[in-house]
């Protein structure tokens, strides 16, 4: 069909021209992928890329001359662009699963109902594939060969992108391996296949600000489980133009399944004190939760060192020593923000990184050449007012500032980021973002206990600036697991097993407030993260698949002046690692202390060099809080389809929980300091609150009560109805069967005169009926002869008058009454 030399030749379409790369280093199925979605895309010319300098610098500076990139003069390498305000850093509710094929259809119709990503299918999905066609018409069509994970590592995973944007080639090749050697690594073997497009062919008939093409109000996500495809369309935002959490954990979950390992949003640290003992742990929670910042952190205590391995995502799995290790799929990291002050203050780390060599987006440069973005009022932008217009203005409304940065551009990154063999983890951190109830630090007692608390607990969309909204979000991969939230807690618990070395829980807190104050945010009622409860299907849904919303409103609000913490972060987040690092490798230094829940609190941490921080504050006990947390968790939990075992393993142990919050507030007061200074008047009006919710409970029991009797009473009625049926059919057919035993006429005749007596055969039982059917059939044998004589008689006085003929019939019927009367009897 096509013939691959100096272009691409298809017989429907034609030559398509390889303006630069090597087309015989290409694998045959990489070759066949690529005429494939040639037909479909239909670009004007073709690019293999090598990952090489040379071609960063060229790329760059093919961007510049257009006015896409801005090069900063006052920092090495530094590039900055502009995205317009409709691009989001997320597509959360254009993200779909294409269940149109086989295996995942059969799951289709209950995945969607626990997870955040619909499906798609039929005239849903039709719509989709159809806004691909020609939509890279006119433009060049790059080829990029990149691994996740070391190339050629045993457990990485090869993928090939097309894409019709300059600029996800630079971000693909900072965050990821991109090099010709993946064709060797490929081979004859499978890879991921992605496609990403702005959705804007040529000619481009509509302007664009800054330079940024894109499709927004059509852009969606499409993942192909089956043929393990990615269809991204319409962003060139570099969050899901190079599909890195499409690939890295959607995808990535279904081929870790396969092949023994999972994908989790999480970042890989190591911590080490000051004699040099170092321990590896994962941190994991969604997004705003503080991952980079303990990825980025600065020790503010002497000898203390945390350093980077990956700050985004983890693959996980076990090894033959029993350990937990852990692999950084990325080459990169990429960096949010939205600080008021200057960034060295807060991520020094991150400071000086970027100003090395980096992308940056929603980032310009003052009169000075200094970094500015929006919120930052430590220094003014111009000497003059400019205009928002300005492309060096930096008004995003609803975009923040962020940076793709290299690996190997960060001072503090550890020497086995790159291991293809990852690193064995010891400490495993879930965090949430919560003002009040859950305190900053806790341990769980076992992997079991600590797995439901962390499953149960629920998190502030974002940072809680942007969305004062509490979500239920399991361990923030809500939306990126594709297949149901059961198989996925099910991976959870069964990684528990007595060969294994399990790591130890923890769970942290960085965004506790003060509990008064104007700070604290009015948290709205809990919801889920899911976008849509429904699959997205011809029948059910008429409507355009685009009318759906991208993803909620996400302006880029920047923390007020009194926006505080009870804990001051950052840098000061060392003060929580290290003892965490002292409980797991045993060392009498971390003291603890029960907490109500069965956790572990620290009874104190170095607060040297600290000034107005309140330990007791941060380890502070909120029974009413947690009660109604482990409610709603509860209710979350059992309202979902499938209540599978490992469902109720994490109701059962919330239920207990909240069974120790109700001893905590009755009896237990003296436990906690903060308890000993409350009222005695919150604790009565606690149990009020509490003997309402039992009343409720009750009258709910009674209800179902009362409803299970009116339906015992219904199936009576029911069985009472069938059984006066079947006596009705009974009487039925043997009125059908005397019928067709008689003579027609006589039959007709006796049905007129003999109506009261057969309501008497209604009323006698049943055996006697049956003696009389006999006892008939044995009469009809005897007087079938006399019939068939009278029959003949009546043929030959057919020629005789009709009123004789009446008479003698009406005689001879008389007769044969009066003798059934007497053989009844």
């Amino acid at each position: 069909i096509a013939q691959v030399d100096t272009c691409f030749d298809i017989a429907s379409i034609g030559k398509v021209p390889i303006l630069r790369g090597d087309h015989n280093l290409l694998p045959q199925k990489v070759k066949d992928f690529i005429v494939e979605e040639i037909t479909v895309l239909r670009p004007a010319s073709v690019v293999i890329c090598t990952g090489t300098v040379f071609e960063e610098e060229h790329i760059k500076e093919l961007l510049a001359k257009e006015g896409r990139l801005q090069r900063l003069q006052k920092f090495e390498n530094v590039y900055t662009a502009h995205a317009v305000a409709a691009d989001h850093v997320t597509l959360e509710g254009r993200i779909f699963v294409d269940c149109h094929t086989e295996g995942v259809a059969k799951e289709c119709d209950v995945i969607h109902e626990n997870l955040g990503i619909p499906s798609v299918r039929k005239r849903a999905r039709d719509e989709l594939y159809s806004t691909l066609t020609n939509s890279m018409r006119g433009r060049t069509m790059f080829v990029i060969p990149y691994s996740a994970g070391p190339i050629g590592g045993r457990y990485s995973v090869n993928a090939v992108q097309l894409t019709d944007c300059p600029y996800t080639v630079l971000t693909t090749r900072m965050l990821s391996r991109v090099s010709s050697a993946v064709w060797d690594a490929i081979g004859s073997g499978d890879f991921i296949r992605c496609v990403h497009t702005v959705g804007a062919p040529r000619p481009v008939l509509s302007s664009s600000l800054y330079m940024w093409p894109s499709n927004c109000a059509q852009a969606f996500v499409l993942l192909n489980m089956k043929n393990k495809k990615i269809f991204s369309y319409g962003s060139a935002h570099f969050a899901n133009a190079i599909c890195r959490s499409s690939m890295c954990l959607r995808v990535g979950s279904v081929v870790g399944r396969e092949m023994g390992w999972h994908a989790e949003s999480a970042a890989i640290i190591a911590i080490s004190d000051p004699s040099g003992e170092e321990m590896f742990a994962c941190v994991q929670g969604s997004l705003g939760s503080g991952k980079n910042t303990l990825a980025m952190l600065q020790s503010t205590l002497p000898g203390w060192k945390v350093r980077p391995i990956s700050s985004t995502f983890a693959w996980l799995r076990w090894h033959t020593d029993g350990k937990l290790y852990a692999m950084s799929p990325e080459n990169g990291f990429c960096l949010q923000w939205s600080y008021r002050e200057n960034m060295k203050d807060k991520q020094p780390i991150e400071a000086a990184a970027i100003r090395k060599r980096s992308l940056l987006l929603n980032v310009s440069e003052n009169a000075s050449g200094e970094l500015h973005w929006v919120g930052r009022d430590d220094l003014p932008h111009f000497d003059e007012p400019s205009s928002p217009s300005s492309p060096s203005s930096p008004h995003f409304p609803r975009a923040k500032s962020c940076a793709v940065i290299s690996a190997s551009d960060i001072e503090s990154l550890h020497p086995a980021w790159d291991s293809p063999m990852g690193v064995p983890i010891s400490a495993y951190i879930f965090l949430t973002n919560r003002p009040t109830t859950i305190p900053v630090l806790q341990e769980s007692p076992n992997w079991k206990d600590g797995l439901s608390l962390a499953l149960g607990m629920r998190t502030i969309r974002g940072t809680g600036i942007d969305h004062e909204q509490l979500i239920f979000n399991p361990l923030g991969m809500s939306t990126y697991y594709p297949f149901g939230l059961n198989d996925y807690v099910k991976q959870w618990f069964d990684m528990e097993k007595e060969s294994r070395k399990m790591p130890k829980i923890f769970h942290l807190n960085l965004f506790r407030r003060p509990s008064s104050g104007s700070s604290t945010p009015t948290l709205s009622p809990a919801a889920s993260v899911s976008t849509s409860n429904t699959s997205i299907d011809a029948k059910s849904d008429k409507s355009s698949i685009f009318d759906r919303p991208i993803s909620p409103t996400m302006e880029n609000k920047v923390a007020p002046k009194d926006f505080t913490t009870v804990w001051p972060g950052f840098g000061d987040n060392i003060r929580l690692l290290a003892w965490i690092h002292g409980r797991t490798l045993g060392k009498e230094s971390a003291v603890g202390k029960p907490f109500t829940l069965g956790t572990v609190v620290p009874a104190s941490v170095n607060l040297e060099g600290l000034k107005d921080v309140d330990w007791e504050t941060c380890i502070e006990y909120d029974g009413k809080g947690w009660k109604s947390e482990t409610r709603e968790a509860i209710k979350k939990y059992k309202s979902m389809p499938l209540y599978e075992a490992e469902h109720k393993i994490i109701v059962e142990f919330l239920e207990t929980k909240r069974g120790n919050v109700k001893e905590s507030l009755g009896e237990k007061k003296g436990e906690m300091s903060a308890e000993q200074s409350r009222s005695k008047e919150p604790i009565k009006e606690e149990k009020k609150e509490e003997k309402e919710e039992e009343e409720k409970e009750e009258e709910k029991k009674e209800e179902k009560k009362e409803e299970e009797k009116k339906e015992k009473k219904e199936e009576k009625e029911e069985k009472k109805e069938e059984e006066k049926k079947e006596e009705k059919r009974e009487e039925r057919e043997e009125k059908k069967e005397e019928k067709k035993e008689e003579p027609p006429k006589v039959e007709k005749v006796e049905e007129k005169k003999d109506e009261p007596k057969i309501e008497e055969k209604k009323e006698e039982p049943k055996i006697e009926k049956k003696e009389e059917k006999v006892e008939e059939k044995k009469e009809e044998k005897v007087e079938a002869p006399k019939v068939e004589e009278k029959k003949e008689e009546e043929h030959k006085n057919e020629g005789k008058k009709e009123e004789g003929s009446k008479e003698d019939t009406h005689e001879e019927r008389t007769q044969q009454d009066s003798h059934d009367k007497e053989e009844k009897k």
